[in-house]
């Protein structure tokens, strides 16, 4: 019975590790996109060279993220639980730098890619109307 209890939990555990990395390639892809689009329509290279940025930034945190997930227990997540209780995965400080590392990452692009827009109409030749409803609409994109 005590084998078949942990048997559910692990397979629960897995589960949970495969929604954290569906999220964080969710997230990736999401934020790739969103660089694709904001690369169409910006104006001048220095908005160029941000997006390349922040893009690269937010797909290689997100990779490390990733297989720091799959792999922080060993190479075997089948074994999930009994390395745990083992104390044979990642220490609590690294899963801790990694969480606050992703929502640093995170928070940043997400603060660029709202802005962005701003700077992309600051100096458009449009009167002060369609650049709001435009730089709404592109917010929307960003949000």
């Amino acid at each position: 019975m005590y084998y078949r209890n942990i048997q559910n939990t692990n397979t629960l555990l897995q589960w949970t590790m495969a929604v954290q990395d569906t999220y964080i390639v969710t997230l990736c892809i999401l934020k790739i996109s969103l660089g694709i689009f904001f690369n169409r329509i910006i104006v001048t290279p220095w908005q160029r060279y941000i997006i390349y940025g922040i893009v690269a930034l937010s797909t290689l945190q997100s990779l490390a993220n990733f297989f720091f997930i799959i792999f922080r227990c060993g190479s075997s997540p089948g074994h999930y639980l009994i390395m745990q209780l083992e104390g044979k995965c990642a220490p609590r400080w690294l899963n801790l730098l990694f969480l606050y590392m992703h929502a640093a990452v995170t928070t940043i692009t997400d603060w660029i890619f709202a802005t962005l827009p701003v700077c992309i109409l600051w100096n458009s030749k449009m009167d002060i109307r369609s650049k709001l409803s435009v730089g709404f609409i592109l917010a929307l994109g960003a949000l």
